[in-house]
């Protein structure tokens, strides 16, 4: 599985007023390619059936009404090169009109679900005007009140070997 590292990218094609151009990633129009509009996605799924909603043709333009709010789309483009497939989640910008790219998975198989979920689920949640702000400080207290529940009869230097682990995967998954 890979992750494109990329910076956002926008699509948007000319269309009449009222409409929306849907994005289209793969250079040529394929015969498998398809990009659903979600309406709900279901974070416990643990391959792509959790994703549910309108499914369309990539490239082709909708009224634009007919987007929710927020609008947030999955495109499975076809192949990436090789054995892996290319999948791009997508967030209709109202204000420019445009959509922007919220994240690339290219996958062999169902992995690119499990990346993609929590992406989706957020996106489809946020609400700018009832964000609730995200409790660091206590999430942090939490995971140190477990580690320390962990530690309770570790063996001498457990302590220093596990933060060692842990710094690795921490450090692993902020990269």
């Amino acid at each position: 599985m890979y992750i494109s590292p990329k910076p956002f990218i926008r699509g948007r094609a000319i269309c009449r007023e009222d409409d929306v151009r849907l994005p289209r990633s793969a250079r040529k129009r394929h015969a498998g390619d398809w990009i659903k509009v979600l309406s709900r996605v279901d974070p416990k799924a643990f391959d792509g059936f959790g994703f549910e909603g309108k499914v369309l043709r990539p490239g082709d333009a909708i009224p634009r009404v007919e987007l929710p709010e927020p609008a947030i789309l999955l495109e499975y483009a076809g192949s990436a090169g090789g054995r892996e497939y290319l999948w791009v989640l997508w967030r209709y910008d109202r204000e420019r009109r445009e959509f922007r790219d919220l994240a690339q998975v290219r996958a062999t198989g169902y992995e690119w679900a499990v990346a993609i979920r929590p992406i989706a689920v957020r996106e489809l949640r946020a609400d700018p005007e009832h964000i609730v702000p995200f409790d660091y400080e206590g999430a942090r207290d939490r995971v140190l009140r477990f580690l320390e529940m962990e530690l309770e009869g570790a063996p001498v230097g457990g302590d220093r070997r596990l933060c060692a682990m842990l710094d690795d995967s921490l450090l692993a998954r902020i990269a």
